[in-house]
């Protein structure tokens, strides 16, 4: 591109891109109430903070990285309280994470061309899919950021002069990416498939050259080794608990899947392009279908010249039939493939705007299509972010937590107790009440309890509204019950002492306390 208006218009393009994906990924985080994925991560953190020690559960929840390196991001916000960080503190760490997959394409630009940078920034930037994770504390976003920065840094070192440098880093950020998720090796098996099945093209197109991913077993000695040193001193949290290193490897061994997250196998493809809530109608990425297919087309027939580049597409194709076939799957499961999608159909737009006789036409249509897959992603993000519609809204946690906060907040300022006021709460075994742990982390009283005390003598009781009482098991003093919304298809029953709720209401009509209570009863539990 010499001609210098095409390089100006391309560098605001570029502008545009980033700052609309910064606006779109920052803007707004806590417009929501925290996930109960976040409530997890968030009390992690905290744990860390408090021990000083991130220790890894082969069982349950991820890999350490998320916490760690969060931890110390909090540590450096300029306008962060790392000792009792709010939500928006949180998710700005992911959305950091997945403002920088954006530098990938620009970075990059000579390897992916121009147009094709430009096209790959653009969806990236406004996907909604990835949106959803990057204003979401969740590990997706670091993980996906880690295995980018590692395919490109291991691509780059067989191009430099100094290949062992660009391979450690590569090295690092895949050992970051093993330590955050423990589905690294079937992304780095996916990888080896899209390398083996892109050598065979070669061999067919009689090329002489291997894939620029291999390199000198030097090189990848090095490699290896950074991520390994890397991996182990994030599992054992800088050396601090050593176990966590047994208990990674551990984790591939106690694989339990959770038949609430088990899907059909078409899940991923009716995510993407064919699923609405409101009906059948195609998606956004519904427009991305051309351009994949002649993005594919191009990288078979060049790949002697670039085969890396069908490698990578391989990888994510081959990635989400393997997901297909696993029956756990969540929408965040889609993304990491989902940036190879992207660099496809940026492959793809270059190939549509170099033909002739459509130029005009795909003009049009890429402008169009531009419109509204900007459109979507802010629908996605900060429209509608857990309206039942927004296909990416998985198990949304209800706005009526917020205000049940604000209403036990309210209570505690009344009670002489204060912030020590006694909490139950009470939920069957197998039942998830996540995120009220984070909502009451404050409330040092709060007794979480799988089955229903003999006598009760909490000023407040939480359950689930379906939970069957006999008389005998009710409240021995007379209680209001309010009902509170946790997640799509659980109800909360709410249950605050009489004597509480009556000073709540006199200090409302007194004016001495703002917040609202949503305060009408709507039943009264009396002794039994």
């Amino acid at each position: 591109m010499n001609n210098p208006l095409k390089s100006i218009l391309w560098w605001l393009g570029w502008i545009a891109i980033l700052t609309g994906g910064a606006w779109l990924r920052f803007q707004d985080l806590g417009i929501r109430p925290f996930h109960a994925d976040e409530a997890v991560n968030g009390l992690k953190l905290a744990e860390l903070r408090e021990s000083g020690v991130a220790r890894y559960d082969p069982l349950h929840y991820h890999g350490n990285t998320l916490w760690l390196l969060s931890n110390g991001y909090l540590r450096l916000h300029p306008h962060a309280d790392h000792t009792n960080p709010s939500e928006s503190d949180l998710r700005s760490f992911s959305a950091i994470a997945g403002w920088m997959l954006l530098l990938i394409p620009l970075v990059g630009w000579k390897t992916f061309g121009r147009t094709s940078s430009l096209a790959c920034g653009l969806i990236l930037a406004g996907s909604p899919a990835l949106l959803a994770i990057n204003r979401t504390y969740i590990h997706e976003s670091l993980f996906i950021l880690c295995c980018i920065y590692g395919i490109a840094f291991m691509e780059k070192a067989p191009r430099s002069k100094h290949p062992l440098h660009w391979a450690i880093a590569g090295g690092v950020f895949w050992g970051l990416m093993a330590s955050t998720k423990e589905s690294w090796p079937l992304v780095l098996l996916c990888l080896g498939i899209g390398h083996g099945i892109s050598r065979l093209f070669l061999g067919r197109n009689k090329a002489d050259s291997g894939l620029k991913l291999r390199t000198t077993i030097r090189t990848w000695t090095w490699a290896i080794s950074a991520a390994l040193l890397t991996a182990i001193a994030m599992y054992s949290s800088w050396g601090r608990h050593p176990l966590g290193i047994r208990d990674a490897l551990q984790t591939f061994f106690i694989y339990q899947n959770d038949p609430g997250h088990s899907k059909p196998w078409y899940y991923f493809l009716n995510l993407l392009f064919c699923s609405n809530r409101l009906g059948r109608w195609p998606t956004a990425e519904f427009l991305l279908i051309p351009f994949m297919i002649a993005g594919c087309h191009a990288m078979i027939r060049n790949v002697k010249r670039e085969p890396a580049h069908l490698s990578w597409a391989i990888t994510s194709l081959t990635l989400i039939g393997i997901h297909s076939m696993i029956p756990y799957k969540t929408p965040w499961l889609v993304t990491l493939p989902f940036v190879g999608i992207a660099f496809i159909c940026s492959t793809g737009v270059k190939v549509i705007l170099a033909s002739k006789g459509f130029r005009i036409p795909s003009i049009v249509l890429l402008i169009v299509g531009s419109l509204i897959w900007g459109w979507a992603g802010y629908r996605s993000a900060l429209l509608l972010p857990d309206h039942h519609s927004n296909r990416h809204a998985y198990s949304p946690t209800s706005p009526d937590v917020i205000r049940l906060t604000e209403l036990i907040e309210s209570i505690a300022s009344l009670h002489p107790d204060g912030r020590n006021v006694p909490i139950d709460v009470i939920f069957p075994q197998d039942s998830n009440y996540w995120p009220l742990p984070w909502y009451l982390r404050d409330y040092k009283r709060a007794a979480w309890r799988n089955e229903i005390p003999e006598s009760h003598s909490a000023s407040i009781i939480i359950a689930p509204h379906d939970m069957h009482l006999s008389p005998k098991q009710w409240p021995t003093t007379d209680y209001i019950t309010e009902m509170r919304g946790l997640r799509p298809g659980l109800i909360l029953r709410v249950m605050i002492r009489r004597d509480l709720w009556i000073a709540l209401m006199e200090s409302k009509e007194l004016g001495t306390d703002s917040q609202d209570a949503n305060s009408e009863p709507k039943q009264t539990i009396r002794d039994s």
